[in-house]
């Protein structure tokens, strides 16, 4: 079966010469454009790595981690992932605020992108982003809850065992007088630090959303949460919603590790039972709360295809050209991990590859979310993306089918690899 490749729409004329890629879907601006055929401006370049971005936030790695850290008294560790929309927001403040402390050798602001070093992300549990961890000299991890715009950054290391005592911002607004403009939200309970373990043993069956004033997943949930809370007082269903404001009661929320929002928590008979992953609208949590049960246990995250045994060869950006030139000719699979289209073609193309029987050919893999600089120069659009390489030299894109047979003959007997080996 044929599966489906994005591709941007080649537009070929003038005696069927190809001339320039043409992005546009619709039938209205494919006509209109063929009415009078202009090649389009050119694309806005790729955005740059926040690492090669001049600034005073240090970029640690799986090398630098510790011992910068262990030299810094107050460091503040921003673990992100480039794609992420938040983190993309966060990073002027955060670099704004390090260049206030640029002269203070004890403190550092640090960034660590976790779809490269992950090891780093695992160990520290990141699992949301971004998340942000204040270290002393690389030891005792806190979650930092505070707000995302550089006075909370600055506030916060300037006295980062009690924030709350910097005198330029305003008291935080209680977290009932932040839901007041949401109906049914006195159906809410707003347990704080100090309450919070007797309001748990009061309430057998509780369900509560750690949350931030500023999250915008939050926001959009809050209505849905507030008529939830109000069908079960009114259904006499034995259970209770509450809200936690994670940057004022930033206690409780480390305490139940807490890193992202809203992060949601059935707590039973005082005990915290399991992290509710279920829908968000008002009859999922009603229905939820009637019978309260875990969702099933998710499978285990999927290996590397890097990690897997195979005739596949895995490069990079660091040994892309020079492992290609070694074989006269390469079909290369540009992937990204996530892509569904990729995760059905690997264990063919895996095929494909032990059933290879030439040593002067291979199947190769690259993924696109690590080796990005090595994707961009071959021009990868879409993913899977096939491309056939004489040694290190781009040759043809590979268009055919998808099952096992079509890449071997496709590599055994493409006439351009032919036509060159002559």
């Amino acid at each position: 079966m044929l599966l489906p490749l994005l591709y941007f729409v080649k537009i070929r004329y003038r005696d069927g010469e190809f001339a320039f890629d043409f992005n546009e879907r619709t039938g209205e601006k494919i006509l209109a454009f063929m009415k009078d055929p202009k090649e389009p401006p050119p694309p806005p370049p790729p955005e740059a790595k926040w690492e090669e971005v001049e600034s005073d936030v240090l970029h640690l790695s799986d090398d630098t981690y510790k011992s910068v850290l262990k030299k810094k008294k107050h460091a503040l560790v921003m673990f992100y992932a480039p794609w992420c929309g938040h983190c993309k927001k966060a990073k002027p403040e955060f670099m704004a605020a390090a260049a206030r402390f640029k002269d203070d050798g004890k403190v550092a602001f640090s960034a660590v992108d976790c779809t490269v070093h992950t090891t780093i992300c695992t160990t520290n549990e990141v699992t949301g982003y971004p998340t942000l961890k204040y270290f002393n000299y690389g030891k005792n991890p806190q979650n930092y809850m505070g707000g995302r715009e550089e006075a909370d950054f600055v506030n916060f290391m300037n006295d980062p065992q009690n924030p709350g005592a910097a005198p330029s911002q305003p008291p935080p607004e209680a977290p009932e007088e932040q839901w007041k403009e949401i109906t049914g939200y006195r159906n809410i309970h707003f347990p704080t630090t100090s309450s919070f373990d007797s309001f748990l043993k009061e309430h057998n069956s509780v369900l509560v959303m750690f949350y931030a004033p500023w999250c915008g997943h939050c926001k959009a949930m809050k209505p849905a949460y507030a008529e939830a809370a109000s069908l079960l007082k009114d259904q006499n269903v034995d259970g209770v919603l509450a809200a936690v404001d994670a940057t004022i009661d930033s206690q409780i929320a480390g305490q139940y590790k807490v890193q992202g929002y809203p992060t949601i928590k059935y707590f039973k008979n005082g005990v915290e039972s399991f992290e509710y992953s279920g829908g968000r609208k008002v009859t999922d949590l009603v229905s939820f709360m009637k019978n309260p049960q875990a969702a099933a246990p998710t499978p285990p995250p999927e290996p590397e295809w890097s990690s897997v045994k195979s005739a596949v060869k895995h490069l990079s950006d660091s040994d892309f050209k020079s492992q290609l030139s070694k074989y006269k000719a390469s079909l290369v699979m540009f992937y990204a991990p996530w892509c569904g289209h990729c995760k059905s073609s690997k264990p063919i193309f895996q095929s494909a590859a032990d059933s290879l029987k030439d040593k002067n050919k291979a199947f190769v893999a690259v993924d696109c979310t690590k080796s990005r600089e090595t994707c961009n120069e071959e021009k990868i659009e879409g993913f899977p993306t096939f491309k056939l390489y004489i040694g290190n030299n781009f040759l043809s894109e590979y268009e055919g089918g998808r099952s096992e047979k079509d890449f071997l003959n496709f590599i055994k007997n493409s006439p351009e690899a032919a036509k060159t080996e002559l």
